[in-house]
Formats: C-alpha cells, sequence, structure tokens
C-alpha cells in the first residue's frame, strides 16, 4: 500500500469510528483500534503501532485544536520521542482526520440521532418467563407484550441522557432506543419475577400480570418524558411439572 493511500485509508477509518461511537472512543479503545486496523488491513504493522502510540498519547485531542501540519509533527516528535519522517506522516493522518471540513461535518451532525429519536414512536417488546416452583414439582411462567410509545418531553429526556450525549453526540436514534429497551426489560424481568413468586402456594395468575405491565410502562415513560399511547399483553401458564424421583 502506497504512504498517501494508507494515510487516507486510515484517516477514514478513525473518522468513521468517531461518528459512530464519539471522540473518546479513540482514547478509551486504543488496543482495540490498533487490532481492528492490522484486521481489515487498513494500516501495516508499523503504522497501526504508531497510531496505537499516538492515541495512548492523546495526540488526537491535540490534533482537534492544531490545524498546522509542522506545528503538530513538532508536537508528534516530542510526545512520541519519534524521528521527523515518522512524526510527519502521522500528523498528516491526524489533520486530514479533524480537517476544518470533517469538524464542521460533526457539527451538524451532534444531536442528529437524538432529534430523530424524539420525532419517532417506538416499540418496546419484552418477553418474561420464570419458575414458581411448589412442593414437589414447577410451573413455567412466561409472556410476551409490546409497548408504543412517542415523547412528549424532549428536555426531559434529553437532561437524562446529557451524559451519554456529551460522550457520543453521533450517537444513533437505534442505539437510544436500544438503551431505553434494556432498561425496561430489566425493570419488567424483576417485577415479573417477583409478581410470579410472591406466593409460594397458590400459582401465579399469570395473564392478570398485564395491570402491572401497563402500570410499570406507563410509569417508564414519565420518568423519561415518554407517553404510552398503545400496548399488548398475553401470559401464560404451563401445567404443573412433577419434579424428577
Amino acid at each position: 500500500m502506497k504512504q498517501t493511500d494508507e494515510k487516507t485509508a486510515i484517516a477514514r477509518r478513525l473518522k468513521k469510528l468517531i461518528e459512530e461511537n464519539g471522540l473518546d472512543y479513540l482514547m478509551e479503545n486504543s488496543f482495540k483500534i490498533y487490532s481492528l486496523l492490522l484486521k481489515e488491513k487498513v494500516a501495516s504493522p508499523l503504522s497501526a503501532r504508531m497510531i496505537l502510540l499516538t492515541l495512548l498519547a492523546k495526540v488526537h485531542l491535540k490534533a482537534k485544536e492544531l490545524a498546522d501540519a509542522k506545528e503538530l509533527a513538532q508536537y508528534i516528535q516530542r510526545s512520541c520521542c519519534l524521528n521527523k519522517e515518522m512524526a510527519d506522516f502521522l500528523s498528516s493522518i491526524y489533520v486530514e482526520l479533524f480537517s476544518a471540513e470533517n469538524q464542521e461535518e460533526w457539527k451538524k451532525k451532534a444531536g442528529m440521532g437524538f432529534d430523530d429519536f424524539c420525532r419517532q414512536e417506538w416499540e418496546f417488546s419484552w418477553d418474561g418467563d420464570c419458575e414458581w416452583r411448589h412442593r414437589g414439582g414447577t410451573m413455567d411462567c412466561s409472556c410476551s407484550a409490546t409497548a408504543t410509545s412517542k415523547i412528549v418531553n424532549p428536555q426531559q429526556l434529553g437532561s437524562e441522557l446529557q451524559q451519554m450525549l456529551e460522550k457520543n453526540p453521533f450517537m444513533a436514534s437505534n442505539d437510544i432506543f436500544d438503551y431505553y429497551q434494556l432498561i425496561l426489560c430489566d425493570l419488567l424481568d424483576s417485577d415479573f419475577e417477583e409478581y410470579c413468586t410472591s406466593d409460594d402456594y397458590y400459582p401465579p395468575a399469570v395473564e392478570d400480570y398485564d395491570g402491572n405491565f401497563y402500570d410499570l410502562v406507563e410509569e417508564f415513560c414519565k420518568k423519561y418524558g415518554m407517553k404510552l399511547i398503545a400496548y399488548d399483553y398475553s401470559g401464560d401458564l404451563s401445567d404443573f411439572n412433577p419434579d424428577d424421583s
């Protein structure tokens, strides 16, 4: 691979990583990025090692402030103890990565995923299961449910997401949904298990859990600036399964 082609390939790959995960990802996952550059054959082993070194030295943060390639190369020489030729090569990568054009593009993209999330309706889905145990055997409790919500208070939602969006302003709307889906499913899993196992004598009326489901989801929506607009629930309790003798 020619050095010019390699330089551009590395800059483009790092740009994509920033747009997927935020700038902090470069510093927090330096070795993972090194491995990725090798695995995808974006960089030679030497260049990949040098990128790892510069990421560990936080050169990318300095590059974000410096537009002058010569000045950045001098900084790389001092901070990484590299010769001028290698420092110039690395400087050209970071100058291309943090070009005025790219930074302007990032400024426009910041928050777009959040705005998109707030414009849409989202359907959460959940499947619950647990085991009710009584002397001599068990019964399987299972359910399936969906809940559709829309955002009614973006400011409230944005406040709750502030730290995540500061870390990665390019967070996609689907990633934001996955984050809340996980929170809601964890809440429902815990509540469903407690509901089904609270009485060890009488088996649970799993089909009646829909009221609990509705209340919990509605409370969840209010907490995060959403409104529950539709839901569906079905529950099932298996026959008694005697323990093996």
